[in-house]
């Protein structure tokens, strides 16, 4: 007798809700909808949302959704699972989050975490193009979002 309610960027078999999690908009959009369709109340979260490329280049949508995106499910559902009697959080990351990042890719994950996602999306912006640093930004989105989640 359980329901999962499918969220996803694009529409598709499982999709129940179609939410942008790179915006915050998106982001108030989905919990929003979660919280219609559910009736105020879900036992378990899975925050799966990735992203590497978009069109076959490196982007910063990497942190938007990676991290701020995933963090802003967890934070916005929480409050849903706290009416389950066995509430459950999911949140899944990458390999790449144990892999060592330079100091200007560790500054994206300390953004990051201090909550700035206007600096973080500026400085990933800055490195993306950068052949040495740009394929990091997705290890950053997940090494940051593994800090977070042991916070």
């Amino acid at each position: 007798g359980q329901r999962v309610i499918g969220v996803d960027v694009n529409d598709g078999e499982h999709v129940d809700i179609i939410a942008d999690l790179s915006t915050p908009s998106g982001r108030e959009r989905m919990i929003a909808d979660v919280k219609e369709k559910s009736g105020g109340k879900i036992d378990a979260v899975v925050a799966n949302a990735g992203i590497l490329t978009s069109g076959g280049k490196f982007t910063e949508k990497s942190i938007a959704v990676n991290f701020f995106g995933a963090r802003a499910t967890i934070l916005g559902l929480r409050p849903l699972l706290l009416t389950s009697k066995n509430p459950r959080a999911v949140v899944l990351s990458s390999i790449t989050a144990v892999f060592p990042v330079s100091p200007e890719v560790q500054r994206i994950v300390d953004l990051c975490l201090e909550g700035d996602e206007d600096g973080a999306l500026k400085a990933s912006k800055d490195l993306i193009d950068d052949p040495t640093h740009g394929p990091n930004i997705y290890a950053a989105s997940k090494h940051a979002l593994s800090c977070w989640i042991r916070k």
